[in-house]
């Protein structure tokens, strides 16, 4: 993933006063439509997947059609991935399969295998765990990979990081964690020419130079935004997202994502993957 970014326009705006306009100001794209937003500078994360409802159809978190309809809007898809107890990675956020599948099931991952957790693990359209494998034969455009607990030793990251290799999504995929020792392990074990890019999730952005030693990505929380911060972050090849609250109101959430698009963030992760979409298609 190219470290080299252009430059751009960086408005310096407060933060409060453009969370209290919406930014609403032409016809949004219809539900459900495909394909790439006109303005690709500013990048939509769908966080879990594209888990919603357009046309009746309702996609989960963390499964293939979430991750399949994330990637025909042309965002970046995060997820998170585990180990099954037959070493297999797994795209499950918790411990348990129980958040993710509304108490249908109630499995530790560690515990089972993934013909375990495919057989008693499924959403009402049928969805089941997705594996690895099956994320990243899904990811084009861009995919951040939460490495959760457990998952972070050498074997482990050398299964995931020659996953990806064979993939060939070395250009595409992000591996991400909280801690900067993780993101130094991932580089000790990818050594390739063309390295992994690494994601550090809850970034000291107060400390550009030490973020961008240990990442190309830093993910931060938007109230911490700054366009200072954020021209610091890019001019040392570092690319900056934000997490903007999923409980804010809409106009809130849709105010956020313009500030931080005019103050220079290459995206934003959302739990509202149809509405980032149409307010990139209405942009």
């Amino acid at each position: 993933m190219s470290r080299a970014r252009s430059a751009r326009l960086m408005v310096a705006t407060g933060l409060v006063s453009a969370l209290l306009t919406p930014v609403l100001t032409s016809t949004p794209a219809a539900a459900g439509t495909t394909g790439c937003p006109p303005d690709g500078m500013f990048y939509g994360v769908a966080h879990q997947g594209a888990h919603d409802r357009t046309g009746g159809y309702r996609t989960w978190r963390n499964t293939v059609p979430a991750f399949t309809k994330a990637n025909d809007r042309c965002q970046w898809v995060e997820s998170d991935v585990r180990f099954t107890s037959d070493m297999v990675p797994v795209m499950v956020h918790d411990k348990s399969t129980r958040p993710m599948f509304r108490n249908r099931c109630d499995l530790i991952v560690a515990e089972h295998t993934l013909a375990e957790l495919q057989s008693a693990c499924r959403n009402p359209d049928g969805s089941t765990v997705a594996t690895f494998d099956e994320y990243l034969d899904v990811v084009s455009h861009g995919g951040m990979v939460e490495i959760k607990p457990g998952s972070t030793n050498k074997p482990k990251l050398k299964i995931l990081i020659g996953k990806i290799y064979a993939h060939g999504a070395a250009d595409v995929v992000s591996l991400e964690f909280t801690r900067e020792r993780v993101l130094d392990r991932i580089a000790q074990v990818d050594n390739d020419a063309n390295p992994i890019s690494r994601a550090w999730k809850g970034a000291l952005v107060a400390f550009p130079d030490r973020v961008a030693a240990a990442c190309d990505i830093a993910i931060f929380n938007y109230r911490k935004f700054s366009p200072d911060v954020v021209s610091q972050l890019e001019k040392v090849g570092v690319r900056s997202f934000t997490s903007v609250g999923s409980t804010d109101s809409q106009p809130s959430r849709t105010a956020a994502w313009s500030l931080l698009a005019a103050g220079g963030a290459s995206g934003a992760q959302t739990d509202h993957s149809q509405e980032m979409f149409d307010w990139q298609n209405q942009r």
